[in-house]
């Protein structure tokens, strides 16, 4: 019993920092109720999107002026019935222009609003109008949702953004 705590705690701490940027869900936690070891199906998919970009966006969704965004998604596919998916690992490039990015973050899609948010620690490449920025995260994040890329820059910006998660897929027990 005191290690069901000691494990929770992280969690518990994690959903309450990032509570200001989306709604969050008290649900048993996922990770720990299915195994993360990768005992099913290569899984990899790549996904982009123009934000605020007159006339962009491929696939996901955005928020902000014409031209601008704030807020930039990149959705993935769900899971087949009968498996979850363990991402193992997410590699994004991305072009902001005018501005510099606010934050990043693994997310479990609810309709319109993430659920279990994890954070991701992208590097700044170059700076000038254009800001470049990379990030190839490692870390282990189980659902059985839809998965997506949420970016938040400082202001308004045109935001171009190409993403890459891979792990596994397992059968539900």
């Amino acid at each position: 019993m005191k290690f069901r705590r000691a494990a929770f705690a992280p969690i518990l701490f994690v959903g309450f920092a990032s509570q200001g940027f989306a709604a969050q869900s008290l649900d048993a936690p996922f990770i720990f109720q299915k195994s993360t070891a990768p005992t099913g199906a290569y899984y990899e998919q790549n996904g982009s999107n123009g934000c605020g970009v007159p006339g962009g966006g491929s696939s996901g969704t955005s928020s902000g002026a014409t031209g601008t965004a704030t807020v930039c998604k990149i959705n993935f596919a769900a899971p087949p019935n009968g498996k979850y998916l363990v991402i193992e690992h997410v590699a994004c490039n991305l072009v902001l222009g005018g501005d510099l990015l606010a934050d990043i973050s693994l997310a479990t899609g609810a309709g319109i609003n993430e659920v279990r948010l994890a954070p991701l620690k992208p590097t700044l490449v170059s700076q000038g109008y254009y800001n470049y920025y990379s990030l190839n995260d490692t870390f282990i994040y189980a659902t059985n949702a839809v998965p997506r890329i949420v970016l938040h820059t400082e202001n308004n910006a045109s935001l171009q953004a190409a993403c890459q998660i891979s792990g596994h897929l397992n059968a539900v027990q």
